[in-house]
């Protein structure tokens, strides 16, 4: 019976409301932020309940097993020569996610450290292909994203150290040895807000959004051989099945909720598709201190809107027009009370513009460019 290379990877990672919300900067983590989570106990079925008005009961649920999530500022990692223009630094399973942030999301440029792959130190930084967006604060039901980002590394067969030995029998020809390997992660996120209602959360009844991200991990990997007889590497993949390898594609769901007014997380489950087992955490931190305030004298219309978007009511500092990528696509500083911003230049397609106020508040609405 072949001995096989076990393959760990933990991601290291209806009608849409259009009504405005108000968000701070306290509703995603930020550089100085030490998020402690709990680990739920016995899970319940109870988080699989989907529609409108539902109640989420965790009451009895929680344990004590504190796990940690450390965001740094960038420049503090040992790595961040290769990631100069981000600006946060975070601790995942062991590894540095080198992160950039805005008022809706928090997206990783790359990692260093940690093991990807069971045995193997990952000892250099990795640029993934595209910004991988691992936070968001959506702004409601309905509201939706995707995204895929790939990387890859090569390491020789000595790095596997004591696991080493297992490749020797792989090579199909006679007098050669498999010299090294290349992996390639392809890692796709899909998620969407798909029900709302209620989460008992302790002693507390908290307006919630479930928002359900199905994460998949797919692995690619190409063996290479060496011979006394070749001045060349030669590739083997194509011989050796991947099953002798015991290599398998991670795919995870997890249910994520989340304080309907400030998009803080309250707790999450995950579903591992090969094991079937739930398993979750709550947000040991959580505060219930961001509130929905009245915008009532903040106004921003037509909405859909073709050309020209006024915003008027009070007094602004600046104001950020963001795609549904999380990408700015119009950025203004003010100190106006009322302006006229033209959106003529944007393709059709929903946005989000975020107006600071100069109070500290941030006005966030979703608009329809038409």
């Amino acid at each position: 019976m072949k001995t096989k290379l076990l393959i760990a990877v933990a991601l290291l990672i209806g009608t849409s409301s259009f009504s405005q919300i108000i968000t701070s900067v306290n509703s995603l983590p930020d550089s100085g932020d030490n998020l402690t989570y709990k680990t739920l106990t016995t899970i319940t079925d109870n988080y699989e309940l989907e529609g409108e008005g539902v109640t989420w009961d965790f009451t009895g649920m929680f344990g004590d097993v504190e796990q940690t999530e450390v965001y740094a500022d960038a420049s503090t990692g040992t790595n961040f020569d290769q990631f100069p223009e981000t600006e946060l630094l975070i601790n995942l399973a062991g590894a540095e996610a080198y992160a950039n942030r805005n008022t809706t999301n928090i997206e990783v440029v790359g990692i260093s450290g940690g093991q990807l792959v069971e045995g193997l130190d990952l000892a250099t930084a990795q640029i993934f292909s595209e910004p991988y967006v691992i936070r968001r604060a959506p702004i409601g039901y309905g509201d939706s994203y995707s995204g895929t980002t790939t990387f890859g590394f090569a390491v020789s067969i000595e790095d596997f150290g004591p696991l080493a030995d297992i490749f020797e029998e792989f090579s199909p020809v006679e007098g050669a040895t498999v010299d090294s390997i290349r992996m390639t992660f392809t890692i796709s996120r899909t998620e969407t807000v798909d029900s709302y209602g209620d989460v008992l959360l302790g002693d507390e009844t908290i307006p919630a959004l479930r928002l359900v991200q199905d994460d998949e991990t797919e692995i690619g990997i190409e063996l290479l051989i060496s011979t006394d007889f070749l001045d060349y590497w030669l590739n083997i993949s194509d011989l050796i099945p991947l099953d002798d390898l015991g290599v398998e594609n991670v795919v995870v769901t997890n249910y994520i909720f989340l304080d309907e007014n400030s998009k803080e997380h309250l707790l999450e489950v995950n579903v591992d598709g090969l094991s079937g087992v739930p398993s979750g955490r709550y947000n040991a931190d959580f505060t219930n201190s961001i509130k929905e305030e009245s915008t009532s004298k903040l106004a921003i219309y037509p909405n859909p809107v073709q050309d020209e978007l006024m915003i008027t009511g009070k007094s602004m500092n600046s104001v950020r027009v963001i795609n549904q990528l999380g990408q700015e696509v119009k950025a203004l500083q003010i100190a106006k009370n009322s302006i006229s911003l033209s959106l003529e230049d944007l393709v059709p397609g929903i946005y989000i513009v975020n107006v600071v106020l100069n109070s500290g508040e941030i006005v966030s609405e979703k608009i329809v460019k038409e």
